[in-house]
């Protein structure tokens, strides 16, 4: 099946074969394509549910073959690794009837998911949809909180990058946003992976933000028939897009550009952002690089843990291989 022209199909499978869900998101490089490689042999696909436990009771009824020891496990247990690290069970290389490449699937709360799309609780996710995906059946909620995922990628790109630019480097950055601090990342990673997949996908990364760029930000960017962008840089601009950032990435700003208060909640955020001057913002770009970095690099050490024990040892082993090789670009 192949997956872009058949979702349809793809999504009548996958309710045939899984429990109900309020999202389900296929994304990474066996759907879309990076430059100079072939797609994945393996499609990642996860899904928001409201009830974690409930699904994966079901589920396991259903699927038992699915999963490793953690079938065994007690509701309490499971509920704990369901909550550990990005909130995300995964269950690697499944075999559906049907579908010619193997699946690895996650599941993950609503709750857990909306709070990383508005706040960057982990950028676990948020991150990843960040990049062209394809968004099937998702529920009003979830699509509202995607929705201000993409604003706060690009108001976060924009405070990177210098007064001008093209699009293809706004594109860059806001990929490059999940990668720092990502310890795959240069071992199991190729490190050319944001450029290779922001020119495999331009015309989709086009598509995913250009209603917002013409429109919700078309009064602080303008963007010529060439694709090269000139921004507002003013202080005044400035300090609305760190006021407009999400939350985990704000408290954390605000601690590397001299006002740690705010980190230890003893000093309002509005009141900081009124106090930012030119002088805060002089190294404003390492300083929201290095808080993105902390963020994820706390997730994906503890997810990354996390999956050895989900997925069990062997799986852990094999899909960390097939990583390893693909970051070196071994077929």
């Amino acid at each position: 099946m192949s997956l872009l022209h058949n979702s349809k199909q793809l999504l009548v499978l996958l309710k045939e074969t899984f429990p109900a869900t309020k999202l389900t998101l296929i994304y990474g490089s066996g759907a879309f394509a990076q430059s100079g490689r072939s797609k994945g042999k393996m499609l990642d696909i996860l899904f928001a549910v409201d009830d974690p436990m409930k699904w994966h009771t079901e589920n396991i009824i259903t699927n038992p073959d699915h999963y490793s020891f953690a079938r065994y496990l007690s509701t309490s247990n499971l509920y704990r690794i369901q909550r550990a690290a990005a909130g995300v069970y995964y269950n690697p290389f499944i075999k559906l009837q049907g579908l010619d490449s193997l699946i690895k699937y996650g599941v993950i709360s609503v709750a857990s998911l909306k709070k990383d799309l508005e706040e960057w609780s982990t950028i676990y996710v948020s991150g990843r949809m960040h990049k062209p995906v394809l968004l099937m059946d998702i529920c009003p909620e979830l699509n509202t909180a995607s929705s201000l995922n993409l604003s706060s990628a690009i108001r976060t790109a924009l405070l990177m990058l210098p007064e001008t630019f093209n699009l293809k480097d706004l594109f860059r950055s806001i990929t490059g946003i999940s990668y720092k601090g990502d310890i795959r990342m240069g071992i199991a990673e190729d490190s050319n992976k944001v450029d290779n997949i922001v020119t495999a996908n331009y015309s989709a990364f086009k598509q995913l933000y250009d209603s917002k760029l013409y429109g919700t930000f078309n009064h602080c960017i303008h963007i010529n028939t060439d694709d090269d962008v000139i921004q507002d840089k003013s202080i005044h601009r400035t300090k609305l897009h760190i006021s407009r950032l999400p939350l985990t990435l704000l408290h954390r700003l605000a601690s590397k550009i001299g006002w740690a208060q705010v980190y230890y909640r003893t000093l309002k955020l509005e009141d900081f952002v009124q106090t930012i001057s030119d002088k805060n913002v002089e190294n404003l770009s390492d300083g929201i690089a290095l808080s993105l970095e902390e963020i994820i690099a706390i997730t994906s050490v503890s997810q990354s843990a996390k999956g050895i024990l989900t997925a069990g040892l062997w799986k852990s082993v094999i899909y960390s291989y097939e990583k390893v090789k693909k970051g070196f670009g071994i077929t």
